[in-house]
C-alpha cells in the first residue's frame, strides 16, 4: 500500500513507523511541501492509496482534503 503522511514529526513520525512495511512518504514544510500549496506538489501523490494529514496550517487541512477528494472522486467516475 502507498501511504502519504503530511507532517514529519510527532504523530506523523509515529504513523510512519507503524506503517514502515508499506511504501510510506512523509512530507511537510521541512521537505518543501506546504499543505497550503498542495496544488503545486499533490499530483505526485494522487496514485497513493491513503493520506494521513497530520500537518496543521489554518485552512491548509481543508485545502489538502479537498484537493485529494476532488481528484480521487474524479478518477473514480472515469
Amino acid at each position: 500500500m502507498k501511504i502519504l503522511i503530511t507532517g514529519t514529526r510527532d504523530l506523523a513520525a509515529e504513523l510512519a513507523k507503524v506503517y514502515s512495511g508499506h511504501d510510506v512518504v512523509s512530507v511537510g514544510r521541512s521537505t518543501g511541501n506546504d499543505i497550503n500549496d498542495v496544488r503545486l506538489w499533490g499530483e505526485e501523490f494522487l496514485s497513493y492509496d491513503l493520506v494521513f494529514n497530520c500537518a496543521y496550517s489554518g485552512l491548509g487541512q481543508v485545502i489538502l482534503l479537498d484537493y485529494f477528494y476532488q481528484n480521487w472522486f474524479k478518477d473514480r467516475k472515469s
